[in-house]
């Protein structure tokens, strides 16, 4: 009895607590594991067809595994995965070396293959590895900050029904766990975002004053570092954004500043990376050129081009300027001008030409490096615009309809089971859902409706077939908006009729 008259109430309320959070953890840990199971049950009918994600990364591992050479892969048979096999590759096949293959980097992107560096960590496989580890536990981490800014803030409960939506998404699921690319790092960026900026949707969750600006370069750093594994995360900057200017407790100053130092860290962590793997990069094309290889000299670019997937991506709606999905439309149509300024330029085959950056000929020309064809790509798709604007609002008007109509479906799942609601019908009600947030001026809800919409901005700017709308997740946080007002509704109607009180509305 002594014993339990000493226990400070606070201190078993702390207890308590953290009693919470660690099996909170420990349970996102084990229910995320499930997944990875052979045996898991993955709704794989959401997926993305519009685009390729990884080339022939894998290829460029091993000799960056091996001797730090990167990017260079070979088209000998490697006989062990040592390091004593590349170097004997290096020394007796020169000549099948090589620093690109196709468009693997050419389209920039060029950090995904450090990625396998997971996987060949617990497996030791340099030859054969998977971008799978490096995407299972950046998403798991994801949801344990989630989790972990949740409880921080006093949202323990909520924040648990949140990771369960989120950690329940059916696309998300089947990029993580079942295919084997990059593109769950858009989700899983933008709940990594979520957990740094939690703490800055309300005043009354108590964030100290130092708290903006550790947010803002850590989303710096962050963004600096998945930009080179894929492009769409960089939306998410938005969403950061959009915190930051809501933060009516603070001084215009103090968030104009957030902001600004968010962005300058996003630049200069993403000038660091980009010189780093240029040092890799040069490294790599002398170690090539000493061995008697031929190395790669043609154009080198970071970030993904821009205009191409926009005139292509027109195609989801247009019929009236020729706009299509296909590489070859575009190269169709640059191909006349393209033709009166560069005459030895062919289109058979469509997209290798016949002139070579390297006089072994190991890396052709492609169509899209010809100079001038992104300006004339740029001056369709502007003209066309300017031309006739009607026109591209109505595109822009069916965008946002297929985005609001083709959300994933919605609800929990488990490795052995899953129970999902219409995505469609879930991201319709998010307009009304919206609106009523608004006139009730519950702007805590509104900034948690409108934190993930910049995943949306592919479809709606670029192109928004394919797959592309399986990135939205604002219907994921309407559901949970949804829910959290049906339970205050429930828990108000209880207080003001008391036990057995709802009863007296059919008495």
């Amino acid at each position: 009895m002594r014993l339990f008259e000493r226990l400070n109430p606070r201190a078993l309320r702390r207890g308590w607590r953290v009693l919470v959070l660690v099996v909170g953890l420990f349970s996102i840990v084990s229910w995320q594991r499930g997944f990875a199971k052979p045996t898991a049950k993955i709704d794989s009918s959401q997926r993305v067809t519009a685009s390729t994600g990884l080339n022939e990364d894998r290829k460029f591992f091993f000799f960056l595994w091996h001797l730090g050479l990167y990017p260079v892969a070979t088209k000998a048979p490697i006989k062990a995965d040592t390091k004593a096999e590349a170097q004997r590759i290096l020394q007796e096949g020169p000549k099948t070396l090589f620093q690109d293959e196709g468009t693997t980097f050419r389209s920039g992107d060029r950090g995904r293959t450090f990625l396998y560096f997971v996987d060949a960590w617990q497996r030791h496989d340099a030859v054969t590895p998977s971008v799978k580890p490096a995407n299972r536990y950046a998403f798991t981490f994801a949801l344990c900050a989630l989790f972990f800014s949740a409880w921080a803030v006093g949202w323990t409960w909520r924040g648990a029904l949140l990771v369960w939506l989120l950690g329940s998404n059916p696309f998300q699921l089947f990029v993580t766990y079942l295919q084997e690319n990059v593109f769950s790092w858009s989700i899983t960026t933008m709940i990594l975002f979520l957990a740094i900026h939690l703490p800055l949707f309300d005043k009354r969750l108590r964030a100290p004053s130092w708290y903006p600006w550790a947010a803002a370069a850590a989303t710096g750093v962050l963004m600096a570092i998945v930009r080179n594994f894929r492009s769409e995360p960089t939306t998410m900057l938005a969403g950061a954004m959009l915190i930051f200017l809501t933060m009516g407790w603070r001084p215009w100053k103090v968030r104009g500043a957030a902001i600004l130092v968010m962005l300058v860290t996003v630049w200069v962590g993403s000038k660091a990376s980009v010189s780093y793997l240029e040092k890799k990069f040069v490294r790599a094309a002398e170690t090539v050129s000493r061995v008697g290889g031929s190395a790669y000299n043609g154009p080198r670019e970071y970030a993904h081009e821009f205009w191409h997937p926009v005139w292509c991506g027109l195609g989801d709606f247009d019929t009236k300027y020729g706009y299509e999905w296909q590489d070859l439309t575009a190269y169709r149509y640059t191909l006349p001008a393209l033709q009166r300024m560069h005459p030895d330029i062919t289109f058979v085959p469509f997209l290798i030409q016949p002139r070579h950056w390297d006089e072994a000929k190991v890396y052709p020309v492609m169509f899209f490096e010809t100079p001038g064809y992104h300006d004339l790509i740029r001056r369709k798709v502007v003209g066309d615009i300017k031309r006739d604007p009607k026109w591209y609002v109505d595109i822009l008007e069916k965008r946002i309809e297929r985005i609001l109509e083709r959300t994933t479906p919605v609800g929990l799942a488990t490795a052995e089971k899953h129970y999902y609601l219409s995505g469609g019908l879930v991201g319709l009600a998010c307009v009304p859902l919206l609106l009523l947030l608004l006139v009730t001026r519950r702007w805590t809800e509104v900034k948690l409706l409108l934190f993930s919409t910049p995943l949306s901005i592919t479809p709606f700017l670029i192109y928004s077939d394919g797959g592309m709308t399986c990135y939205s997740c604002f219907h994921v946080f309407g559901l949970f908006i949804l829910l959290l007002l049906g339970w205050e509704a429930v828990a108000s109607g209880w207080k003001r009729f008391g036990r057995g009180g709802w009863l007296r509305l059919f008495a």
